[in-house]
Order: structure tokens, then C-alpha cells, then sequence
């Protein structure tokens, strides 16, 4: 799944990946990357900031589910 600045996230997991946000940490996707090797896991980055606790990082995207809004 690609991520677009400004898309809610969480972790992904059995619930989440079921639509089950119950719970869920929100995380909102500041930037993003794709590595320019190749070589080495290409897939996309993710800049995420916690809307919690504030704590802001880099991670691969594929550990992260969209969240629906409404």
C-alpha cells in the first residue's frame, strides 16, 4: 500500500488489517521515500508522527495500515 503525506495510520495487525481501530494508535504520515538502491528492501518509508505521545521516526510501510475516516 503506498502512503500520502497527510494519511492516518497504525500499526498493522489481525484487527487492523480487518478494519478493527478499537484501540489503535493513530499516526499521521508526514513524508515519505523510496530508497534509491534497489538492492535493499524497495519499498516505501514512512515519516510518521504519533498523535499521543509525539514521538516522531522513520519506519518501513509495510508495518502500517490506512485508517478510514469519515
Amino acid at each position: 500500500m503506498k502512503f500520502q503525506v497527510g494519511d492516518l495510520v497504525t500499526y498493522k495487525d489481525q484487527f487492523t488489517q480487518n478494519g478493527n481501530f478499537d484501540g489503535a494508535r493513530a499516526m499521521l504520515v508526514l513524508k515519505t521515500m523510496m530508497p534509491l538502491s534497489t538492492n535493499i528492501r524497495p519499498e516505501q518509508r514512512v515519516f510518521v508522527h504519533q498523535l499521543k505521545s509525539g514521538v516522531q521516526g522513520w519506519d518501513f510501510a509495510s508495518g502500517y495500515v490506512k485508517m478510514l475516516t469519515t
